[in-house]
């Protein structure tokens, strides 16, 4: 199994902060299309799951962090490459890892 559980400080409003996880949801499900089945969104749009075959990954953001837990247990060597990418680029952040 691969579980994943990162955490860092945007440096934003909440508003920019949501604006960015938009984004970030709309071009890593662009980019692993052929694995998502699904997207769903809290109804303040704060975060999201994103659903595959076999796998899940929530990203949240709050005043200050964004939060990602992810269970990838097939594909973690694939996927989580482009997700760790597509946060990168969202939130112009270095991640740990």
């Amino acid at each position: 199994m691969s579980a994943i559980d990162l955490s860092f400080e945007h440096g934003r409003t909440l508003l920019e902060a949501k604006a960015q996880l938009e984004r970030a949801v709309a071009e890593a499900t662009g980019v692993l299309a052929s694995f998502v089945q699904s997207v769903d969104w809290t109804p303040d749009r704060t975060a999201a799951r994103i659903r595959g075959a076999g796998f899940h990954v929530d990203i949240q953001v709050d005043a200050k962090h964004v939060r990602v837990q992810a269970d990838l247990p097939l594909l973690g060597r694939f996927l989580m490459p482009a997700v760790r990418g597509v946060l990168e680029k969202a939130f112009q952040k270095k991640l740990p890892g």
